[in-house]
């Protein structure tokens, strides 16, 4: 039996997200939460149900079973503080891995996490919670990837690196193995990490260097 789902976020992750959604047979999307929006304005065929502080009393009445944040790379801290705030409202988040993804049976993947085609897991790979993994990642065998990370597609990662939470990485950015990233980081397109990093910043460049 597909689960009841709402997304909240009806910009172009939202959309993307509604996009895969509706072609699984796991979820049934009943629509969105949107501040931006309207009441009743139709986004990929379902409607707008309100604004983010509608959120519980449609839980309550069972509008819904669970949820999903559609909430960008450039609003990562507004992510985390949605995400804890469900947290204590107890309203479930959904996890979704689109039927191509090549999941090793000791990955773990956290609450809230999205994985769109043809991305890699490999063994012992760990991602935590509300992580969203773009077309074509590939991640090798025990890594970490933080919560709320956002990593664009074709994002390639060896294996033992850990990755802090709410790091964005770039359109085919690289990071070869045994890297620890221990603070939040962005990476431009094609950057590659051969280095630790424990300095905040966008890096760009092969190898990548300290933008600002």
């Amino acid at each position: 039996m597909s689960k009841k789902l709402l997304i909240i976020g009806a910009g172009d992750l939202g959309q993307l997200m509604a996009h895969h959604l509706n072609q699984s047979n796991d979820f049934e999307l009943i629509g969105f939460l949107d501040d931006t929006k309207a009441v009743g304005d139709i986004v990929c065929s379902k409607p707008i149900l309100g604004g983010i502080a509608d959120i519980e009393a449609l839980y309550s009445k069972k509008d819904f079973d669970e949820v999903l944040i559609a909430i960008g790379y450039k609003h990562l801290d507004f992510k985390e503080k949605l995400f804890n705030e469900l947290k204590v409202m107890n309203i479930p988040l959904a996890k979704f891995i689109h039927e191509s993804v090549i999941l090793d049976s000791s990955a773990q993947i956290g609450e809230g996490s999205f994985l769109l085609p043809w991305v890699v897991l490999d063994k012992e790979v760990k991602l935590g919670s509300c992580v969203l993994l773009n077309t074509g990642v590939v991640i090798a065998h025990d890594t970490q990837v933080g919560d709320f990370c956002f990593l664009g597609p074709a994002v390639s990662l060896a294996g033992f690196i850990k990755i802090a939470a709410k790091s964005f990485l770039g359109i085919n950015t690289t990071i070869i193995d045994n890297i620890e990233i221990s603070v939040p980081i962005q990476t431009g397109a094609s950057a590659t990490i051969v280095k630790n990093i424990s300095t905040p910043g966008l890096y760009l460049g092969t190898p990548a260097k300290l933008k600002y």
